[in-house]
């Protein structure tokens, strides 16, 4: 209590000197060897009300609170003995918090808190070929979209960089070290050391690359921690083998290593590409890839050549040809790939559009040899997106070995709170879970375990087919036809030979104010065959100046064609915006997506009213956001009542 009364003060203190020095004529506060620049003023002043029920078999708590917070920006800026030997910037935010919370299952309870957020850069010789900059940060943020949950993170981060700045070897070397908290959907936190080298090395005819990290973190998810250490380091090298550019060597030297609570994996990777142009229109590219990859059970080593020509004919038929053989090896085992095809593009101008034709032919050879058994997989992208069926790409997967991270891998996603695992037949899918940490549309990597089949020697031939045509800068209209087909050269055939064929076809209208677009797949698949169709319709609409209408929505079925089930998914979603005057707006906008059958039934719904004014140095706005959350297989809901009123006066 006396240290926090310390820290009040001092900040009283503080703001007092600030004033004092701003209602000062002068611009700035200078003596021989300093200067202090008039600082700046922000305030950031909010009352926040929030009521969140959930409900379940397991669950039923409704929780309330009432949050008043108010926030201080002081910032400055100059210079010490002189401009060119050191010059900073100061930012201090303090913020208050008082808090009325009234549990579902315990006694209501007032807290007051106070956050010292600021903001530090301190920078040595900044015109010198070598420079210094120091630099600490503590922030106190607030992540909200339209219809998700809020989550409220407290970071903490300090640093430095020291560049060299010569023009032939320019160099920077980092140092960081965060500490960050973050509440909302799922309570999680972290502290992260990292090291990062970055190199260039540039001359007329190529040039030089280096980045270098270590990154030592602890990840806590719901009081789970999960411990981290990773180091990567690429080197890559661009050179023109002739004055011109028509010959190019690209060389890469990469290693990588991950050790964890739960993984260990070390890797490297050695690339050569050479990039030859023959003529304006031929073109030849030939390529040489070795990956090695290990973990604590498991090693996998690759070995690549690709040879591609391409040809361009008339300015009309694209032609590429390649050819390319893999080795790769693993803990009990190996597989030979040969593969080789051919592919035509034709672009060609008719009335009032473009015509597009193109064509492809693959064939493959798999020669295999290894001991059946449990196979692990490292870092498989998956996209999870909305209404798409994403499947793995292995059969007889271990759904207890599923690991999720994000594109980097320094994100570990968590299983019922970020995605859910469904098998279906021999396969498994996963799908993302509204208001956790997975985006529709976004790409994640996935660790797992697989019992294989029995090797065996196969050729798969794989032909392509698509034309689309696009008339007055507005309709497309397209049809996709693919397939591939197994064959068994020797070994122990598998219960499934892959017998694959799609076909797609879709049009898309854009029309003066709105889009219209639909499309059907046909999927006959040896893995999960289905048909799906999709239709989606947008408008928007500018009645005045002052008036803005956006409004879209979809629907959709897969059709599982095995079991007979159905899966429906639609949504609906607006905003609405009107100007009512020089400096306020109104807005308002909804949202509903559901998914139901084939064991799923859940829908998401969200509403939004809103009031926003700036004038000059200041801005504010009156909102509500109501979220629910519905799992109906599950027995599970989660309502939101959210309102904030908040004003702001920009640093001035």
């Amino acid at each position: 209590m006396f240290l926090k009364r310390r820290v009040n003060n001092c900040a009283l203190v503080l703001l007092c000197i600030v004033m004092v020095i701003s209602l000062t004529e002068k611009k700035a506060h200078a003596r021989s060897y300093f200067l202090i620049e008039r600082p700046v003023l922000g305030l950031d002043a909010s009352y926040e009300f929030e009521e969140d029920q959930r409900t379940g078999p397991d669950i039923n708590r409704e929780d309330t609170s009432h949050t008043l917070s108010e926030r201080l920006d002081i910032k400055t800026e100059g210079w010490i003995y002189h401009p060119a030997l050191a010059s900073y910037i100061i930012k201090l935010s303090p913020q208050w918090e008082q808090s009325f919370t009234r549990p579902d299952d315990g006694e209501e309870r007032t807290t007051r808190s106070f956050f010292e957020g600021y903001f530090t850069e301190l920078t040595f010789l900044k015109n010198k070929p070598y420079t210094l900059r120091l630099y600490a940060n503590k922030q106190l943020s607030t992540l909200a979209s339209s219809f998700a949950q809020r989550s409220k993170t407290e970071s903490d981060t300090y640093g430095a960089a020291l560049m060299f700045k010569y023009r032939v070897l320019p160099a920077t070397i980092d140092y960081n070290h965060e500490e960050s908290s973050q509440e909302g959907f799922f309570t999680t936190g972290g502290e992260s050391d990292e090291f990062r080298l970055n190199m260039k090395y540039d001359r007329h005819l190529g040039q030089t690359l280096l980045n270098a990290s270590y990154m030592d973190s602890i990840q806590t998810t719901q009081g789970a921690p999960v411990s981290l250490e990773t180091q990567n380091a690429i080197l890559q090298n661009f050179y023109n083998l002739t004055k011109d550019g028509d010959v190019t060597l690209s060389s890469g030297l990469s290693y990588n290593s991950t050790q964890g609570d739960f993984a260990e994996s070390t890797g490297y990777n050695l690339s050569e590409d050479l990039q030859w142009r023959h003529l304006e229109n031929l073109s030849t590219n030939y390529t040489f890839r070795y990956d090695r990859n290990s973990s604590e059970s498991f090693t996998t080593e690759t070995k690549s050549i690709d040879f591609n020509l391409t040809h361009l004919l008339y300015e009309t038929l694209l032609t590429s040809i390649n050819a390319d053989a893999s080795s790769n090896t693993f803990t009990g085992g190996r597989i030979y790939l040969y593969r080789s095809g051919v592919d035509f593009n034709y672009n060609r101008e008719v009335p009032n559009g473009t015509l597009n034709i193109n064509m492809g032919f693959n064939y493959t050879i798999a020669d295999q040899d290894f001991e059946p058994g449990i196979i692990q997989v490292l870092d498989e992208p998956v996209t999870l997106q909305d209404g798409v069926i994403a499947l793995l790409a292995n059969e007889h997967v271990d759904p207890d070995s599923i690991g999720i991270t994000n594109g980097t891998g320094a994100v570990i996603y968590i299983k019922d709170i970020d995605y859910r695992v469904a098998e279906i037949d021999s396969f498994v899918r996963i799908s993302r879970i509204t208001g956790g940490g997975i985006s529709s549309g976004q790409e994640v990597l996935v660790d797992y375990r697989y019992n294989n089949n029995p090797p065996f020697d196969y050729s798969i031939f794989n032909q392509s087919y698509g034309i689309s045509l696009n008339l007055w800068s507005a309709w497309r209209i397209y049809y996709r036809f693919s397939q591939s087909k197994q064959n068994i050269i020797a070994g122990t055939p598998p219960e499934k030979l892959t017998d694959d064929s799609i076909h797609a076809v879709g049009t898309s209208l854009d029309w003066k104010w709105n889009r219209t677009t639909f499309e059907f797949e046909d999927l006959q698949t040896t893995n999960v065959p289905v048909t799906r169709w999709r239709v989606e319709e947008a408008v928007t609409l500018r009645p005045s100046d002052k008036t803005f209408f956006n409004i879209s929505g979809n629907y959709g079925e897969n059709r599982f064609k095995e079991t007979g089930d159905i899966e429906r998914f639609n949504g609906i979603r607006s905003d609405f915006q009107f100007i009512t005057t020089s400096w306020s707006r109104l807005r308002f906008g909804g949202s509903r997506n559901k998914t139901s059958g084939n064991g799923k039934d859940t829908v998401d719904s969200g509403f939004l009213a809103a009031y926003e004014w700036a004038y000059r140095v200041w801005s504010g706005g009156l909102s509500y956001k109501f979220l629910n959350e519905e799992d109906r297989a599950s027995q599970q809901s989660h309502n939101n009542h959210y309102v904030l009123v908040e004003v702001k006066k920009m640093l001035f």
